[in-house]
């Protein structure tokens, strides 16, 4: 799925906007490989048979980060994948920061 594209907004706990450069997506990607998947940013991670992101990978054509959900239980996956909620946002968050990044390069939300 994918799940961030260079150019679009986030924000972090504050409420402050960034933008998700390409530089940013293309080399900090793999922050989220492990991060827990959750639904709505609650803390529902049991609820997913605690569903971990991995196989990351950036397109630096379509400058998308593409993202696998593993062990989705699959009620999530057949919802995911309906008709009733194609188009809806994906949520990711880094698992880890790069401290020499500044706040602009290392927005916390990515919205799909």
């Amino acid at each position: 799925m994918a799940i961030a594209v260079a150019g679009q907004s986030a924000y972090d706990m504050f409420g402050d906007e960034a933008i998700l450069t390409e530089e940013f997506l293309s080399k900090d990607f793999r922050t989220w490989e492990g991060g827990l998947v959750s639904i709505n940013h609650e803390n529902n991670n049991h609820l997913l048979n605690k569903a971990r992101i991995s196989d990351l990978e950036y397109d630096p054509e379509t400058k998308l980060v593409w993202a696998t959900f593993n062990d989705l239980p699959q009620k999530t996956l057949d919802l995911i994948n309906s008709d009733s909620t194609k188009g809806f946002r994906r949520n990711a968050f880094p698992s880890k920061w790069k401290e020499e990044r500044s706040r602009k390069d290392t927005a916390q939300g990515l919205l799909w």
